[in-house]
């Protein structure tokens, strides 16, 4: 028996079709550069041809399912329509499944990568996977705005619920949806900005904005409209369970999100190497690996093992040593700068250095950046990312311009002097007495 007018019942049944297409167009403005739909989504389709393809095919047969169920629904006034949310969970679902697992598939396709460029590359898959995410979640978000608008048409009590548990759902997806946008864009910024290692800072101070997320309050207030449908519902017991058991289901967007950056993020971090320990002085220079000796209280020691190497009394402690350190003709020596590191002993490790042959010296020590106030959805990512070796770069050379090293130049002059070098593009040339 039909409670609503015919007109209502077509045109309520009618809406989740039109969710697709609205959702392709946002999702390809979500893609775009500049957020404009001039450009396709062709621009991740390369990289995701499976995920996306297959997110598009389970929602489009979520939105026929949910236009046949809101057409039953409100022409016979029965519980189909609250199958709408389950349907519009089910989508966004297999967009966070496709995201995880773009993620693991782009780190998994790449194992031979600089450890100087891992840390990069692991935020970009997972800005990756967050982007296939992104497809199931506009889908998703249009699918239960859909739904609210047919619950709404069929007119009767339940379904009028039904529509407010997905009207509150839909809020939330969007509001998730926005926070990826934010968030994508963000990521986007950091990891071409073309400054050299400094995309970790980038990144967190563009996510300040979004350090807390509503998403997670959004789901919590469909759960309370589900409660309150539920008890308003009580002398309808059979559309009163349908609704505890189905509404729920529109809350999945709206944590979606968290949910997906979380399972990406601890797939991310399996490949970054363990947390750099904070035994070096700080130094603003170009990314670099970790160093090969460390220069500190100690004098010279081999890095990771402690092993003193005894500059002023044994030259050949350090020659033999060398043969593992300078591999290939040309390499630069990696040299730590622990605190208490002196000049007299850094003078005696160049003076080493020119003997062996050896012009190329990257003095390293730490960059750590604040992450605290980033969004909580990458920073567990970005713990792991805050602090980096960093390096200033000189070069042995018997120019007569070249900066004289005597135990008269202060350490931090040294630096200061490489550091506005290597900004200008160049090595330090310096030059040591024999």
């Amino acid at each position: 028996m039909n409670e609503a007018p015919r007109a209502r019942v077509f045109v309520g049944a009618a809406l989740p079709f039109v969710a697709f297409p609205i959702a392709v167009a946002a999702y390809a403005v979500f893609v775009s550069d500049d957020h404009r739909l001039d450009r396709t989504i062709t621009v991740v389709w390369h990289d995701n041809a499976f995920a996306l393809s297959l997110i598009a095919g389970v929602g489009f047969v979520a939105c026929v399912a949910s236009a046949v169920l809101a057409f039953i629904g409100a022409q016979r006034a029965t519980v189909a329509s609250l199958g709408l949310a389950p349907l519009a969970g089910v989508v966004v679902i297999t967009g966070a499944i496709m995201g995880v697992r773009s993620t693991r598939v782009h780190l998994g396709g790449f194992p031979m990568i600089s450890s100087i460029d891992l840390a990069q590359f692991t935020l970009a898959v997972t800005k990756e996977g967050l982007v296939v995410l992104g497809a199931g979640l506009s889908l998703a978000t249009a699918l239960l705005f859909a739904a609210a608008g047919a619950q709404f048409a069929a007119g009767w009590k339940a379904a009028r619920f039904a529509g407010l548990v997905s009207l509150v759902g839909a809020v939330g997806g969007a509001l998730a949806s926005a926070r990826l946008l934010l968030l994508n864009d963000a990521l986007k910024r950091g990891l071409h900005s073309g400054a050299s290692g400094l995309f970790v800072d980038i990144i967190a101070v563009e996510t300040t904005g979004l350090r807390l997320s509503f998403t997670p309050v959004a789901t919590l207030v469909v759960l309370a409209f589900v409660v309150f449908g539920v008890i308003a519902l009580r002398s309808e017991p059979r559309h009163a369970v349908m609704l505890a058991l189905l509404g729920p289901a529109a809350a999945f967007p709206a944590g979606s999100l968290s949910l997906t950056a979380s399972s990406a993020a601890a797939i991310a971090k399996g490949p970054l190497p363990a947390e750099v320990p904070a035994t070096l002085l700080a130094l603003d220079g170009a990314a670099s690996e970790g160093p090969q000796l460390v220069l500190g209280p100690r004098g010279v020691v081999v890095a990771n093992s402690g092993t003193p190497l005894p500059l002023a009394t044994n030259f050949d402690a350090l020659e033999r040593y060398s043969s593992l350190v300078t591999p290939t003709q040309g390499e630069a020596w990696r040299v730590g700068l622990a605190p208490g590191a002196s000049m007299d002993e850094l003078l005696t490790l160049l003076q080493i250095a020119r003997r062996l042959d050896v012009v190329e010296v990257d003095l390293i020590g730490l960059h750590e950046v604040d992450v605290s106030r980033s969004a909580n959805e990458i920073r567990p990512l970005l713990e792991r990312l805050r602090r980096s070796y960093r390096a200033v770069r000189i070069s042995i050379t018997d120019n007569a311009d070249a900066l004289p090293l005597s135990q008269t130049v202060r350490l931090d002059t040294l630096i200061a002097a490489a550091v506005g070098a290597n900004r200008e593009g160049r090595w330090l040339q310096v030059r040591v007495d024999p």
